[in-house]
């Protein structure tokens, strides 16, 4: 029963993180280099690349905090409950990857349907960001080390633990 809760409670993290909260932070952490690329252009002036890296930077930032956060989660509910880890882990995947895909794909809509849009350099980084926070999981599972020397700030969880 415990792990169908986890199961129920990552699917609404999905959810709410890729179609609300999360698009909407994400898309306005972005704004600092959509706002620098956009007088650009093309792809390969340096106004755009930079604009590009910024926003890249700041959303790979925020999401991995993010991603962090579910996993310390998923760590203190794994200790506490005896259930199917590996089927747990993999809706932890689901809820830490997939909202970031869904947004890019969100985000590669929104392009084709007006390329002229200031955002364009948000949809680069948004790729950016997906590939960056694939591997991140992993790295951030395994080696959690990694997520002490930038995301301390990030809080241990311990609702929903018991």
């Amino acid at each position: 029963m415990a792990t169908f809760i986890t199961i129920i409670i990552y699917l609404l993290i999905y959810f709410l993180v890729s179609r609300y909260l999360g698009a909407f932070i994400i898309e306005f952490v972005g704004i600092p280099g959509a706002r620098i690329a956009f007088q650009s252009d093309t792809k390969n002036e340096l106004r755009y690349i930079i604009g590009v890296i910024i926003s890249a930077l700041f959303q790979i930032y925020l999401y991995n905090s993010y991603m962090i956060l579910v996993i310390k989660w998923t760590e203190l509910r794994l200790l506490n409950i005896e259930m199917a880890k590996l089927i747990v882990w993999f809706f932890c995947a689901v809820a830490c990857i997939g909202p970031i895909q869904y947004m890019h794909l969100k985000a590669n809509k929104r392009y084709k349907e007006n390329p002229n849009d200031f955002l364009k350099a948000q949809k680069q980084s948004f790729l950016i960001t997906e590939l960056v926070c694939f591997v991140g999981f992993f790295m951030f599972i395994f080696f959690d080390y990694l997520r002490e020397s930038l995301w301390r700030w990030v809080p241990q969880v311990t609702f929903f633990t018991s």
